[in-house]
């Protein structure tokens, strides 16, 4: 009789052994069918998304240009304006440094040079 019970339990044992295997198995199996769906999804999304970028792109690249020769107007119009401004004050800022930089030097020759020479 104990023998029937320890081979009865070996046989509920194998049992569940092959029913852990299947449920594994099947995970495995769940898990690829997972991983498939969700790249599929990915794509489908990468796909919708690099669709719509191109689309902005091309409907923005039309209003660029136009911006960008708008923006180099007003720059040409602003460098324009000073060179103006330069050839305008150039002539006044240079006198300003030489008065600066020369305005305080006497140009005679001081009392004590003149006694030393003489």
């Amino acid at each position: 009789m104990a023998s029937g019970g320890i081979q009865e339990l070996m046989a509920a044992e194998n049992r569940a052994s092959s029913i852990v295997q299947e449920a594994r198995a099947a995970r495995t199996e769940r898990m690829k069918e997972a991983k498939i769906e969700a790249e599929r999804h990915i794509e489908e999304f990468r796909k919708t998304k690099e669709e719509e970028f191109n689309a902005a792109s091309a409907q923005s690249s039309g209003s660029s240009n136009t911006d960008f020769s708008e923006l180099e107007k007003t720059t040409d119009k602003e460098i324009d304006d000073m060179r103006g401004q330069y050839q305008t004050n150039s002539q006044t800022v240079i006198q300003m440094l030489v008065d600066k930089v020369c305005g305080n030097v006497p140009l005679t020759v001081p009392e004590a040079l003149h006694k030393r020479e003489g």
